[in-house]
């Protein structure tokens, strides 16, 4: 019968693994149709865009979600909470509501722990109204009734260029997305 009070009863002490800090990547977002190349006066000063990281498997590691603020010239700007994530190469995606996911180039990105990691500037296309990462003739089928017979359940989906309006400036932003290639 051990003694509970000799040595080799004794629970070791557990040892604590040193705690990583939070991945922060800083972002720059072109929404096509705002700023420069369309409306420099948007409604919404404010997006919600989201960032996939892809290890070099191309295989989805973990999304970080924030709100970016406009510059009032042309991008939407902000920093991206990633959670944990060892240092290294990743390929870094960007998508917001209703655009293509955009991958952000050169391919890989250095993620580093011990600072803000600068992406390069994406632009995102918008017209994604399914949210399938490809837009194709069922996006261009829920958009068609807004623009025709202005018969439009949710004109916020489609005001592209975010003047409150669907119109055909909007329209426009539709067809110049179309030649654009699938989201990444």
């Amino acid at each position: 019968i051990p003694n509970p009070t000799s040595p080799s009863s004794k629970e070791p002490t557990p040892t604590l693994a040193p705690v990583g800090v939070d991945v922060q990547i800083s972002v720059k977002v072109k929404v096509a149709g705002i700023g420069r190349d369309g409306n420099l006066t948007p409604k919404r000063l404010t997006r919600r865009v989201q960032a996939v990281i892809y290890g070099v498997e191309k295989e989805p590691i973990t999304t970080g979600t924030a709100f970016l603020a406009y510059d009032n010239q042309d991008y939407f700007t902000g920093v991206i909470r990633l959670g944990k994530l060892a240092q290294g190469a990743y390929l870094v995606k960007i998508v917001s509501d209703n655009s293509l996911q955009t991958l952000a180039k050169p391919e890989f990105q250095t993620l580093l722990i011990d600072r803000v990691n600068e992406i390069p500037a994406v632009t995102l296309y918008q017209g994604d109204l399914n949210r399938d990462n490809v837009l194709n003739i069922d996006d261009f089928n829920a958009a068609l009734p807004c623009f025709q017979d202005k018969r439009c359940e949710t004109p916020d989906l489609i005001d592209f260029n975010d003047d409150s309006v669907a119109d055909v400036k909007d329209y426009n932003l539709l067809l110049r997305t179309f030649t654009q290639q699938p989201g990444n």
